[in-house]
């Protein structure tokens, strides 16, 4: 009975951490971008808040595609030429709009598929949730939960990130494959 107890107040913890007090949260869209056009996506950013972007080219010609990030003042955080993938990780110097351009400006046929990830970094709760200070377990606890989720987050960026090469490497050979048939 105490065993199922302490395994129910965990999971409790671990649901009321995952849902109010996630330290990152994770976006993630896929799009096509046509030949000799750009396509730019516009995200909201707290200053001082870790921004994790990572893209990807699925499909599409030799997977080259340009990319960069702008602040609301139009100053750029990030600018790459002709890359099949990239991270990004800044913090952002203002509040503000950022705008995420990609540019397939090499291509005069191919349109490709770009998958991009977003993970922004949330406040941290457990600043703010402890009206007094906390008890050395439930400090540890909270921090443990934290920790988990954590991992839970980098597995799952690293299985997004394994399906986005599974399917570039799928385009790859059917690509091939018709060109030898």
């Amino acid at each position: 009975m105490p065993r199922q107890f302490s395994k129910a107040i965990f999971l409790i913890l671990l649901v009321a951490v995952t849902d109010a007090g996630a330290p990152v949260v994770p976006e993630s869209v896929s799009f096509y971008i046509a030949p000799s056009r750009e396509v730019c996506l516009h995200e909201e950013f707290e200053e001082g808040r870790k921004v994790l972007l990572f893209f990807e080219v699925i499909r599409g010609g030799n997977f080259e595609i340009d990319f960069s990030v702008k602040d609301s003042n139009g100053q750029l955080v990030a600018d790459v030429k002709e890359q099949k993938e990239y991270h990004v990780k800044f913090y952002p110097s203002q509040s503000g709009v950022y705008s995420m351009c990609f540019s397939n400006p090499n291509s005069a046929f191919q349109t490709k598929l770009v998958n991009l990830d977003i993970s922004v970094e949330k406040t941290a709760q457990s600043d703010n949730m402890w009206k007094q200070p906390p008890a050395e377990g439930e400090k540890k606890l909270w921090n443990s939960i934290h920790n988990v989720y954590g991992s839970l987050h980098k597995i799952l960026s690293y299985q997004r990130a394994y399906s986005s090469h599974e399917s570039r490497h799928r385009s790859v050979l059917e690509t091939t494959s018709s060109r030898i048939q």
